[in-house]
């Protein structure tokens, strides 16, 4: 066996490199990205402790959503007492098998709110909604306005980019957001749930607003793009009737950003588009609590597909090695996560620079993939969230996060997160172990060139 001091950068052949090479540069030729990438924002001068007190807004509640039946009945609820709109922008929006159009569920409450006179939009990202086109039809004829985002038809040049964020957005005065999409193991979701382990956060407050207008803004660009893809050579515009039906002819309403009764939290709302902006607020974001956490403190994260940028990652070994900042990340193991092997593979050309360092890396050991986005900088600042901290979520996915300076949110998740160390009801296993770098380099030893070049693509994807 080789050293495990090895790292799987020296490990990988020739060949592998060769085949790599070639097919990243093929892959940016064929989506245009090449010219197009934006550079990472530089390490701010800014503290965090500025930069929120500069970019926060007053006013807020918020209620974190730890499990699948809290998160059902939060939605129920606030879909409920909808006045005037209700906004949903999300991966995945399908259907919960036999329980689609029961009572009090998603869509049959969706519908109700269109046949009252509410605005009712959904913006779906096409591939992760794959459910949806089957009741499609009956929501737009109860009058739920739909837009799939990035489907083929838009070009090729946009398939890459992803609706990844999980807004639904109520009046411009409530929103929920997080890792949560719209199915039934989202509505069974937790810690030993066997199917999936997720959470969300309900924020009311004027951050409500300023993702309605995001939304607005994703909406509009939508549509035009949508309508311009349907357009074929010789015919005319599409009929206001079918523009109606699709979209609506009203642009999406306005809000004003309103603080909740006796909301005294502040947040900042944060989102990201690669689609339409070059800006790259979450990263930001990050390198600003990275690089402002005090010398000895911690950063607890919640990252499930751990890709992240090279600053992200570089910021974190900085931390550790020059500031003694102890550094604890979960993510997923072989075990729980839900994606290809080579997403696991990706996760440990990043890992192995965090343990190096001396960082701490945690693979979630439990049937149910670990989705949790999201952490704690310094027991100052928590993140909630659709962004796995992954580069995906800079370069190429549409998020939405909060950042919160709430000391009792901040507790809140800190119990979360230490409870994640706990053994498992019933069969006393723990629900997760410590990486090491001999774990690491026997997975990589143990996969094929292609596996490997698998992983340099989820490491550029994702």
């Amino acid at each position: 066996m080789e050293s495990a001091k090895k790292t799987v950068c020296e490990a990988t052949s020739w060949a592998s490199l060769v085949v790599l090479t070639l097919s990243l540069a093929l892959s940016t030729a064929a989506f245009g990205r090449g010219a197009k990438r934006h550079p990472t924002p530089p390490v701010p001068d800014m503290t965090m402790d500025q930069w929120f007190s500069q970019q926060e807004l007053s006013g807020h509640r918020l209620t974190p959503l730890y499990d699948g039946p809290d998160l059902k009945a939060a939605r129920v609820d606030i879909l409920a007492a909808a006045q005037r709109s209700v906004y949903i922008s999300g991966y995945a929006v399908n259907t919960p098998g036999d329980h689609t159009w029961e009572p009090g569920s998603l869509f049959p409450l969706l519908c109700q709110k269109a046949q009252e006179g509410k605005d009712v939009r959904i913006l779906a990202d096409h591939r992760g909604s794959y459910d949806l086109p089957k009741v499609e039809k009956r929501l737009r004829d109860c009058g739920v306005k739909i837009i799939y985002y990035a489907p083929m038809s838009w070009g090729l040049a946009k398939l890459p980019f992803i609706l990844h964020e999980k807004l639904m957005i109520i009046d411009g005065e409530t929103v929920i957001l997080g890792g949560s999409g719209y199915g039934e193991h989202y509505n069974e979701a937790g810690r030993d749930s066997g199917k999936w382990y997720d959470m969300d956060m309900k924020v009311e407050g004027p951050a409500a607003c300023r993702f309605q207008r995001k939304f607005a803004d994703s909406w509009a660009r939508s549509v035009k793009l949508d309508k311009d893809s349907r357009q074929t050579p010789g015919s005319g515009p599409m009929a206001a009737s079918e523009a109606e039906y699709r979209y609506s002819l009203r642009g999406v309403q306005g809000c004003e950003e309103r603080s909740a009764p006796g909301g005294g939290s502040h947040v900042v709302p944060l989102h990201n588009n690669p689609l339409w902006s070059g800006s790259r607020p979450l990263l930001d974001a990050y390198l600003r609590a990275i690089h402002s956490t005090h010398d000895g403190g911690r950063i607890r994260l919640l990252a499930p597909y751990f890709t992240p940028t090279p600053p992200f990652t570089a910021a974190l070994v900085d931390a550790i090695k020059n500031h003694h900042i102890q550094v604890d990340i979960l993510t997923n193991s072989p075990t729980s996560q839900d994606e290809h092997d080579f997403v696991v593979i990706g996760t440990y050309y990043m890992a192995q620079k965090i343990l190096r360092a001396g960082g701490h890396i945690w693979m979630w050991d439990t049937k149910a993939t670990m989705h949790r986005k999201g952490g704690i900088f310094d027991d100052r600042w928590a993140v909630f969230g659709s962004d796995n901290l992954d580069n995906r979520g800079q370069e190429w996915s549409s998020e939405s996060i909060v950042v919160t300076d709430d000391a009792e949110v901040i507790r809140s998740l800190n119990a979360e997160m230490d409870a994640d160390h706990l053994p498992q009801p019933g069969n006393g296993k723990p629900h997760m172990h410590e990486l090491t770098k001999k774990e690491i380099l026997d997975h990589f030893n143990s996969t094929s060139d292609l596996e490997k070049l698998g992983a340099a693509w989820a490491r550029w994807m994702m």
